[in-house]
């Protein structure tokens, strides 16, 4: 074999070589977990790690602090349920509360007005915290703490909304 048939088949051989690789592990896509429906640990009443802990429970995603909680939760869902179903009417009726208060929802509810966090100025927004509805625009935040502390007092954070 002379010296450019060998290049030409090593050439090949790396290529085949690279293609099997790439089909034989193909990317799966990440998926996208399920937002639990409290923000706060039913067992532990911590806040919830949603990265770490969450199980299904009738078809609700619950999360916990840390996956210790979920043993608990599982020994007794119905105790530990009342707590989130009392979580979520209680979150429920701030919104109703929001809207009676005469505010206006954004035009576009899904674009936020900012790009930094109006609670912590350093952190920028995280697309899957909550927002919130602040003289017609939607505010967005770097976790659900942040929104909570807006929410108590949104005049006092409303300049650094940029």
């Amino acid at each position: 074999m002379n010296r450019s048939t060998r290049t030409a088949l090593l050439v090949a051989c790396l290529f085949t070589a690279a293609c099997a690789a790439l089909a034989a592990d193909p990317k799966k896509p990440e998926e996208k977990k399920p937002k639990p429906v409290n923000a706060t640990c039913p067992v532990t009443d911590e806040k919830v790690d949603p990265e770490v802990a969450t199980t299904t429970y009738k078809g609700k995603t619950v999360g916990f602090c840390c996956a210790d909680c979920i043993k608990d939760f599982n020994k007794d869902p119905a105790k530990y349920m009342k707590k989130v179903e009392a979580e979520e009417a209680k979150n429920k009726k701030g919104k109703k509360d929001e809207k009676a208060k005469g505010e206006q929802p954004a035009a576009d509810s899904t674009k936020v007005i900012n790009a930094l966090c109006p609670v912590e100025k350093e952190n920028a927004v995280d697309p899957t915290a909550p927002t919130t509805v602040y003289k017609g625009k939607t505010v967005g935040f770097c976790c659900d703490d942040c929104i909570k502390k807006f929410e108590r007092d949104p005049d006092s954070f409303a300049a650094n909304l940029k």
